[in-house]
């Protein structure tokens, strides 16, 4: 009876340290997805000239939607992969150490830095299905994550736009389509929040601005067109989207007080504006 009880306790205690070992192992993906995802980030950061805030992670929210190199984007992929090796019962164990949050922001960032933006919005679908394994941090992101998947879409009419009146129509409806008030909601809503992250609040702040920038550019072209009627209705916007940027700058100059390293940031925003 005493042999059969401690054969019990063994294949008990065996079984503990299996599935510890296994949830460790889970957690090492997790850690080696995010750490892969972050050199692919640091490669985006050195590629730009707005580096400080071409950077995303689940721990420093410091971003703006920059196509990625071509080595960064092995590496996305490469993290994508990583998490594509958990499953179930890995995803099981990441629930419980509050980190499924975390695997779900690393693949939804992972998609949109290659512009795949059908997985990311999947992606989103699914952290809406999983808000109490999600920590307010992680609910904070997947908020503002469907503006930044709509930035993506709106860029390559942005790239576009012409001083052709035809095209030019075009690419600005289509911009407009895309980046509407509804997409505009979740940056206001931080930036109004006071108590917010400085970080996060200064990353949704240049979000907003690229946003108006994508705008800005071609209505100045439908503004400047010689058909009088096509002018007076895109200066009107032209002169909404400007005065809109210029106080989204004065949010910016006031967060960045909090921000010693951001110190540059405004004055390269006043330059792609051309404000003075």
């Amino acid at each position: 009876m005493m042999n059969t009880c401690r054969r019990i306790k063994l294949i008990v205690f065996l079984l503990i340290v299996f599935v510890s070992l296994c949830g460790c192992k889970t957690i090492n993906k997790l850690r080696t997805a995010q750490d892969t995802f972050n050199e692919a980030a640091s490669l985006d950061n050195q590629s730009s000239q707005v580096s400080y805030y071409n950077n995303v992670t689940p721990s420093e929210v410091s971003a703006a939607p920059i196509a990625p190199q071509d080595k960064s984007k092995l590496l996305y992929h490469e993290t994508l992969e990583i998490l594509d090796t958990i499953d179930d019962s890995g995803k099981t164990t990441l629930k419980k150490n509050k980190l499924y949050g975390n695997y779900l922001i690393l693949k939804g960032l992972s998609y949109w830095k290659l512009d795949k933006n059908a997985e990311a919005t999947a992606v989103v679908a699914e952290a809406e299905k999983e808000t109490d394994n999600l920590i307010d941090r992680d609910k904070k992101l997947f908020e503002i994550m469907p503006s930044l998947i709509a930035l993506n879409e709106a860029k390559p009419y942005y790239v576009k736009s012409t001083k052709h009146l035809d095209e030019n129509c075009f690419n600005i409806k289509r911009i407009t389509e895309i980046i509407t008030d509804e997409e505009i909601e979740p940056f206001d809503k931080i930036l109004n929040d006071r108590n917010e992250n400085s970080n996060l609040r200064l990353y949704v702040a240049q979000c907003k601005l690229l946003a108006y920038f994508y705008q800005h550019k071609g209505y100045r072209f439908a503004a400047s067109n010689k058909n009088s009627t096509c002018a007076a209705t895109y200066i009107n916007r032209f002169n909404a989207a400007d005065s809109a940027a210029k106080q989204t700058i004065k949010e910016l100059e006031t967060i960045i007080k909090d921000i010693s390293n951001a110190k540059g940031i405004v004055p390269k925003w006043k330059h792609k504006f051309n404000f003075k």
